[in-house]
């Protein structure tokens, strides 16, 4: 058996998302926002409430990959809709870690200011190359969002 490629991990992820939103009552169907990026459409069960979700997934290693073009300092441009899902599809059962949008783009923001200052760079340069946009997210980061399904705010 082959070693599934970054897409197919991708897409897997989105997929155990929808399901799980429809395991728990609500409503979810993958939603193509712009060429070669999918969002999973999520509603509660009276159809009242929509949120949009970023899914990013992780299989083997211990990093989910993003990039630094989502850094976004403090709560500039909240949207209470928009949250991002981070997939962990290591063990058994897939874990979820389920938060804000904008709290997301921030902690990017904080964690590559904090990178940058460690190596004495200024913003726009990188310690490996300064076209580098590539950020990494490991879970001690994102572990108090764990199985947060409730701040999506459509599951009763």
């Amino acid at each position: 058996m082959g070693k599934p490629s970054p897409a197919q991990v991708g897409r897997a992820a989105q997929l155990f998302v929808a399901a799980e939103i429809n395991r728990r009552g609500g409503h979810a169907c993958l939603e193509p926002v712009a060429p070669r990026r999918v969002e999973v459409l999520a509603t509660d069960a009276s159809r009242e409430r929509t949120v949009n979700l970023r899914v990013m997934g992780k299989r083997g290693g211990s990093v989910w990959q993003t990039s630094t073009a989502y850094a976004r300092a403090g709560e500039v441009e909240a949207d209470p809709r928009r949250f991002w899902v981070l997939v962990d599809l290591v063990p058994r059962a897939p874990e979820y870690y389920v938060m804000a949008e904008s709290w997301l783009a921030n902690n990017i923001f904080v964690a590559h200011t904090a990178y940058l200052e460690r190596h004495g760079l200024q913003l726009g340069e990188r310690a490996l190359g300064s076209d580098s946009v590539h950020h990494q997210i490991n879970v001690g980061r994102v572990e108090e969002w764990r199985d947060c399904w409730d701040r999506l705010g459509i599951f009763a």
